[in-house]
């Protein structure tokens, strides 16, 4: 993930990380740029957590992509995906991750 720092016209800076389109943000000097556009990122990432009821999906695509094999946090993080709707996954995992579908059918955006 790489942070991009301009100019902007009107003095200062404007910032923004490619990969979160929601993570934009300015400042007067480039550090006060930099501190907005942690906030920024904290409110473009979520948290999410799971719960007994996601087991048994968890345990459904862990058997399903055995042959990668599928560890936990990927089984986790696509399971978490398939329940909120969320289409776009961050992951340094391109090889797996270009394999597995959300609902057995949909292929996820990866980021970066």
């Amino acid at each position: 993930m790489t942070a991009v720092f301009e100019p902007a016209k009107e003095g200062g800076y404007t910032c923004f990380v490619e990969e979160f389109p929601a993570a934009i943000s300015q400042g007067e000097t480039i550090e006060e740029a930099k501190a907005n556009l942690a906030d920024a990122l904290k409110l473009a990432l979520r948290l999410l957590t799971l719960d007994a009821d996601d087991v048994p999906r968890i345990r459904e695509l862990m058997k399903k992509y055995a042959n990668r094999p599928m560890d936990l946090a990927d089984a986790a993080l696509v399971r978490v995906a398939e329940r909120e709707g969320i289409r776009k996954i961050f992951t340094v995992d391109r090889r797996d991750f270009s394999v597995y579908r959300l609902h057995g059918r949909i292929r996820p955006a990866l980021l970066p």
